[in-house]
């Protein structure tokens, strides 16, 4: 019911809050410190693969404008699967790595366990289709990442287009739990 979801979205917000908080209490100059320096320096490193910095860089100042928005959809994404458990923990993650504030090439393993769960996904429907496309989604995000940081980042001396790999995998995962949806076997609903 509402009132059980507006108790755990309460919940969440307070466990977010509580490091900020106590980070203010014990260092109190620590959080206007950190702003003023970090936000630069890590937005002009070459090697962060993140959706603002590659935007930035193909279509300048309206990047950042067009990757909040892509972020909003995928969060629409998100509700609109909100009743299968699955689903909304795999788009998540995707949505999490594809949409990040900061990342490196090396953070996309998290990408692994979405990919996995969209193999789940698949499995609803059939399960050899789920392990083949699991297979092929395994084996392109280990042969993206590779191709993306040495084919392409090396020579360009940046990592950035690497976040085309979290953005496929979020895409993927959005294909997965579109076909899985209201299959046999799938997640009963919450409501």
């Amino acid at each position: 019911p509402r009132r059980d979801r507006a108790r755990y979205v309460a919940a969440l917000a307070a466990a977010a809050a509580c490091p900020v908080v106590l980070t203010a209490v014990a260092r109190p100059g620590w959080w206007a410190s950190w702003w003023s320096h970090v936000p630069l320096a890590r937005a002009t490193e070459p090697n962060v693969t993140t959706a603002w910095r590659v935007l930035t860089d193909a279509v300048g100042m309206v990047g950042p404008i067009l990757a909040v928005g892509l972020a909003a959809l995928a969060l629409l994404a998100i509700v609109r699967v909100r009743d299968d458990p699955v689903a909304v923990v795999a788009l998540g993650v995707a949505a999490s790595l594809a949409f990040a504030p900061y990342m490196r090439s090396y953070d996309h393993l998290i990408a692994i366990a979405p990919i996995t769960m969209a193999g789940a996904l698949l499995a609803r429907r059939n399960a050899r289709a789920a392990d083949l496309v699991g297979g092929a989604m395994l084996a392109g995000f280990i042969a993206g990442t590779w191709t993306l940081i040495y084919a392409v980042g090396e020579p360009r001396r940046s990592e950035s287009l690497s976040w085309l790999v979290p953005c496929a995998v979020l895409v993927l995962v959005l294909a997965a739990a579109r076909i899985g949806r209201g299959a046999p076997g799938r997640a009963p609903s919450s409501r």
